[in-house]
């Protein structure tokens, strides 16, 4: 994570949203009782900063669910190599999967779900020494085109009032 936004909000995340919360009330606050702003919630501009870096930093890393899609298609290329694998060589299923039940596919359905992410990638390596993908799956976009198209808005500060209301007293 930026380590402005860490050193500015805290280093756990009920640390950030409390500064951020508190930063909030204490700048809306004293905008209630004067005459010459209007009531605004919004945040310092120290915070703001540091919330902007950090919410860029999450959609980049987190949110993007295209920078996991490459991720993602060679984990179901290596279920389906691992699938196609054990339909036609049943014989090397574990012993307690060769009476499970009487459909093959089930049988190599639930032996495949049994295992973890890693299991299945060092079985896969074992069974298929190059990677068992039918299409390469396409060159990822170039990252300044990626970053463009996933920033997210940047925050504004919000009235609390309509044009025609009035704060309370």
């Amino acid at each position: 994570m930026p380590l402005a936004a860490i050193t500015r909000l805290g280093n756990t995340r009920s640390l950030r949203i409390n500064t951020m919360v508190v930063d909030i009330i204490e700048r809306c606050h004293p905008s209630m009782g004067t005459e010459k702003e209007k009531p605004s919630i919004t945040m310092s501009p120290d915070v703001l900063k540091a919330t902007d870096s950090l919410r860029d930093f999450l959609f980049e890393r987190v949110y993007n669910i295209r920078s996991a899609q490459g991720e993602s298609e060679k984990a179901r290329e290596t279920v389906r190599a691992l699938y196609r694998y054990f339909k036609e060589h049943a014989d090397k299923l574990p012993e307690e999967y060769k009476f499970y039940s009487d459909e093959l596919e089930r049988r190599v359905v639930d032996y495949i779900a049994g295992m973890t992410d890693q299991y299945a990638i060092r079985m896969a390596a074992e069974l298929f020494p190059t990677t068992p993908t039918e299409d390469p799956p396409p060159p990822p976009a170039p990252v300044e085109e990626k970053k463009k198209a996933k920033n997210p808005p940047k925050a504004i500060p919000l009235p609390l009032f309509g044009e025609d209301e009035a704060p309370p007293p």
